[in-house]
């Protein structure tokens, strides 16, 4: 704690800080501060919400869309701002605390899988879970009912719910 609290006293006195440095924060400054965590969602061809304000989309109250970047552009959008196709948008909202500790699962696609070289939507739905994410090599991909499942994939699914 001692060498905590001495380093940007040492730091100052040692000239090891650029008074020109840009110190800006970033939305990651504030995902790592506190529970608010930014997600962000591409508008593509024939979304739609292309063409409609963000106050006809009635987006819950927590739910805040931050900024959209749009053709290179940073807009800091209001209830007026109408979505274009190819919009970035980026969401603000509070991140999820699971205080039931729900497990998530991992399973590792293997050659002799059933899913294996399958579409998602392909694989029976009465021995899939809800697919939340598949980690690819160092990819993470969320995906759809098109999305073909590799060897190797590991799917991370939701929780096995309670029967009763």
């Amino acid at each position: 704690s001692i060498q905590g609290t001495l380093l940007p006293f040492a730091a100052k006195k040692l000239s090891m800080i650029d008074p020109t440095a840009d110190i800006r924060t970033t939305f990651n400054d504030y995902q790592d501060d506190s529970d608010i965590s930014f997600v962000r969602l591409r508008l593509k061809e024939g979304s739609s919400w292309c063409g409609k304000s963000l106050a006809e989309l009635q987006l819950p109250k927590d739910l805040l869309v931050a900024m959209i970047m749009r053709n290179g552009e940073v807009l800091v959008p209001d209830g007026s701002t109408v979505l274009k196709e190819n919009d970035l948008l980026v969401f603000a909202a509070h991140s999820f605390e699971d205080e039931e500790h729900h497990a998530l699962e991992e399973v590792v696609v293997d050659r002799a899988s059933e899913a294996a070289n399958r579409p998602l939507a392909a694989i029976p739905s009465s021995s899939a879970r809800r697919v939340l994410l598949i980690k690819r090599g160092i990819d993470t991909i969320i995906p759809s009912g098109s999305t073909v499942i590799k060897h190797g994939d590991i799917l991370v699914l939701a929780p096995e719910l309670e029967r009763e």
